[in-house]
């Protein structure tokens, strides 16, 4: 709990922590870090603020929503138009409709058909990750179907951690192998994003996703617009202090 301007507001400042920190104690995942945080960021231009509390209206009515998301860690936070603020978010696996290393212009106020259209013939958005774990433990695609099913009931590659071996048909593979290249593939969408321009950023749409918290690319609370603070109080979220890129 932090004091400001005579409020409380729940916040972690990830710029305060240790790489090496251990942040299961604030409930993520077990063996999560800064330094091996990943989030899925929906952020918006610093003079549409008010835009934010039509998303988290919109994934908290619990109706049907797609939101188009920025992929970053906390040392490598390339968000859209490297835009400041915005909401942290969660997504079952199997709504997570696609992802590219680059903007993909899914543009906005479309519903899930049209969406789907939009993509339907852009292959490369739906099958760049899964391509690269295929490639990396040298799958087929039947092997990568029989391993997305039973890593299907896991919700973080930290999970791994407690699985010895994986049968995929004949084969026996060390769970760590498969983590290691589930998190590979999915820290490319970030790693291609350095040799390309300021402005890039990867994209992932996200069906029907939960709220996290708000978060600010910023060093301080003092940093934060009311805007943002007033969200934290109405949705009762924590706010994400991420850092300056």
């Amino acid at each position: 709990l932090v004091e400001y301007n005579n409020q409380q507001y729940r916040v972690i400042d990830f710029t305060k922590l240790p790489k090496n920190f251990d942040l299961s104690k604030y409930g993520f995942s077990p063996n999560t870090t800064p330094e091996n945080l990943r989030l899925f960021v929906h952020v918006v231009p610093d003079d549409e603020i008010s835009k934010l509390d039509i998303a988290c209206n919109l994934v908290n009515s619990g109706l049907d929503s797609l939101l188009s998301a920025s992929y970053i860690s906390l040392k490598d936070k390339y968000t859209f138009f490297n835009s400041v603020f915005g909401v942290s978010l969660e997504c079952e696996n199997a709504n997570i409709l696609n992802a590219c290393y680059t903007d993909i212009f899914s543009g906005c106020k479309k519903d899930f058909d049209n969406f789907a259209k939009s993509v339907y013939f852009t292959d490369v958005y739906r099958s760049y990750v899964s391509n690269l774990i295929k490639q990396k433990l040298n799958l087929t695609d039947e092997e990568y179907i029989e391993l997305f099913t039973k890593l299907q009931g896991l919700k973080y590659p930290s999970q791994l951690d407690n699985i010895l071996k994986i049968k995929i048909g004949d084969r026996i593979f060390n769970s760590k192998d498969v983590k290691e290249a589930i998190v590979g593939a999915n820290d490319s969408l970030i790693d291609d994003i350095k040799s390309r321009a300021t402005f890039s950023n990867n994209e992932v749409n996200l069906y029907t996703p939960k709220l996290n918290a708000l978060i600010a690319k910023v060093n301080s609370i003092n940093e934060i617009p009311n805007e943002i603070l007033n969200l934290s109080k109405k949705f009762n979220l924590p706010i994400y202090i991420l850092g300056h890129d």
